[in-house]
């Protein structure tokens, strides 16, 4: 048995909750250039995802616009995880739809800018699943109000379809291919050029899609489009793929003033970037990516990331990630009230291999300690220094020589 959790317009209903902002007043979130999220109502007056700033306003000028790094997602997504983790480990979020595309898997949003939990009851008997379904609408909206939908099926599409059809809950046990066969074909998980082909061959439901015999299906659509014609069937085969999380540590600081110099911030990043250390270190892990988020007076957030190649764990690289984060800020300062510094993509821990090469003007020195320290424990006669010798050799190798590690390196 399987349970579709559908929250509509999840991002717009995140931040009014957030932001205490009414339901009644409409709302669109933005990146400074284009929308990211609409309410209905907006929708409802032709506003669309990736549409102008300018654009939407021209159609919405009485609407509600917040910046989309306002209020983030991640909180909220990890709370609902935590709840249904009551029920069951086997959660998983799906905030964008995979679509089937050629040789590769292309991203579009749910109906209504859904974000999608799918819970995996397993052979859960189905008077045990109907009330667990029940307990589970009751345990969300108790927290998100009546915005939440659920579906229970056999399998994962039917669940889908069921929640998109669902006030609040619909049950999809029985006849399954007799439910599904008047819908529209572009409920169907694939690219709109091959749902428009169908269209336009007179396959406008997913019965008479399902109707088609597999083998033309295949030879015309391919393995994607055979795909689709099971779905379309009823038969499903895809499981729940377990939320993983966002492994991640954070250091929140409350600042008992608004501050805007910089080397105050800069001391309290120290602060954060020494405590992030200590944590890491008690784990034994490493991250590749940091985050900065300055909580401003004026309710705003700031928020700025760097991912790095090679994971991080020293005070050092965090404090100096941190920095070069805050300058990004300072190009327009305003008053700053918290600071919170998390460190993510967290791997287990492993030694720096080129550590012994960092940038610094000693680092000619820091080698020949080294060498002089390996040399003692190994012999000196295992270590050689690659010297200058007859520089205008046409032949490379005869370029440089080799010195014993344990003789004068005036020349090195």
């Amino acid at each position: 048995m399987m349970v579709c959790v559908v929250f509509p317009y999840f991002h717009i209903a995140t931040v009014r909750r957030a932001l205490g902002i009414a339901a009644a007043m409409p709302m669109i979130l933005h990146n400074r250039y284009k929308v990211v999220a609409a309410c209905s109502t907006s929708v409802q007056r032709g506003v669309s995802i990736g549409m102008s700033l300018r654009q939407a306003r021209t159609l919405m000028d009485n609407a509600t616009y917040v910046p989309s790094q306002q209020v983030t997602l991640d909180a909220e997504v990890e709370r609902l995880i935590v709840l249904l983790n009551d029920v069951t480990s086997l959660v998983e979020y799906s905030s964008t739809e995979s679509i089937l595309s050629g040789r590769r898997y292309q991203r579009r949003s749910f109906p209504d800018q859904s974000h999608l939990f799918y819970v995996d009851l397993e052979q859960l008997h189905e008077t045990h699943a109907r009330q667990l379904t029940h307990h589970i609408y009751e345990l969300l909206s108790s927290i998100v109000g009546e915005n939440v939908r659920l579906g229970l099926a056999p399998t994962k599409f039917a669940a889908y379809i069921a929640a998109l059809r669902a006030t609040p809950i619909k049950f999809l046990l029985r006849e399954i291919p007799t439910y599904l066969a008047p819908l529209s074909i572009f409920l169907l998980p694939n690219e709109e050029a091959m749902l428009t082909r169908l269209h336009m061959l007179g396959l406008r439901t997913l019965g008479q899609f399902a109707a088609l015999p597999s083998h033309a299906v295949y030879s015309q659509f391919g393995k994607y489009g055979l795909f689709a014609h099971q779905l379309a069937r009823g038969i499903d085969g895809r499981v729940v793929k377990p939320y993983q999380g966002r492994r991640r540590e954070t250091v929140h600081i409350v600042l008992d003033d608004p501050v805007t110099v910089e080397p105050v911030l800069k001391h309290v990043l120290g602060i954060a970037a020494a405590e992030l250390a200590r944590r890491l270190a008690q784990k034994a892990l490493m991250g590749h990516g940091v985050t900065l988020l300055l909580h401003l007076e004026s309710s705003m957030v700031f928020k700025s990331s760097i991912t790095f190649q090679q994971a991080i764990s020293q005070t050092s690289y965090i404090a100096a990630a941190l920095n070069q984060l805050l300058r990004r800020f300072l190009v327009n300062a305003a008053p700053i009230i918290a600071i919170e510094v998390n460190i993510h993509e967290l791997v287990p821990f492993a030694g720096y291999q080129l550590d012994l090469f960092s940038h610094r003007s000693d680092q000619a020195e820091r080698l020949h300690e080294a060498v002089d320290s390996l040399a003692i424990a190994y012999g000196a006669e295992m270590f050689q220094w690659a010297v200058p010798a007859h520089e205008e050799h046409r032949v490379l190798e005869r370029r440089f020589a080799f010195q014993p590690a344990n003789e004068r390196r005036d020349r090195s």
